[in-house]
């Protein structure tokens, strides 16, 4: 990790995730800034799901704090669809964490959140969550990411994209989950 949460910093954080699983609303909501986003008309059977889709990447800010002790989270969403899965690696570069957004109702996504999640492993190690949508259940939204893999149920939580509060949460916690990576590896 390439950042000290004591200072003045920006962080890179990649929101990722399957075809509607909620990454624009996501950062949507949460944004202080106005979002950049790429967002274009479905077609196909991509219509019957929802009317708009990205295909480049959606930016937004959140700020943590002020002065100099403040962290700007600088948010890049990707698109969903496997068409567009070379936008993860253009957004990964120099990401410092990132969160995947599942949609906990619809299990036919997850072979494909499964595909999203090797691929941001494979630009290195950093600290991610796993926002489970569509539940506010803790222990469903285990048991969702638990399915994609086992080891994710740890770093699982429920989120309801279209609340800014919600959405705040969870970028919070990937910032402390960040914060704790960090203290652990100055101590080993």
């Amino acid at each position: 990790m390439n950042w000290d949460p004591t200072a003045a910093e920006t962080v890179k954080v990649v929101v990722a995730g399957p075809f509607a699983a909620g990454k624009t609303s996501f950062i949507t909501h949460l944004s202080q800034t106005p979002v950049v986003s790429t967002e274009t008309a479905t077609s196909g059977d991509e219509a019957d799901r929802k009317a708009g889709t990205t295909v480049s990447m959606d930016y937004g800010t959140f700020t943590v704090g002020s002065g100099d002790e403040a962290v700007q989270l600088l948010l890049f969403g990707t698109p969903g669809q496997a068409r567009f899965r070379f936008m993860l690696d253009v957004a990964a570069v120099g990401m410092d964490g990132f969160i995947l957004i599942l949609d906990g109702t619809d299990p036919t996504s997850h072979t494909d959140a499964a595909d999203i999640l090797r691929t941001l492993e494979a630009h290195g190690s950093v600290p991610f969550l796993v926002a489970v949508n569509r539940l506010d259940d803790d222990e469903e939204a285990k048991e969702v990411a638990a399915s994609i893999r086992s080891d994710l149920a740890d770093v699982a939580r429920p989120v309801d994209v279209r609340d800014a509060a919600s959405t705040a949460a969870i970028l919070l916690d990937l910032l402390l989950t960040m914060t704790d990576s960090l203290l652990e590896k100055s101590t080993a």
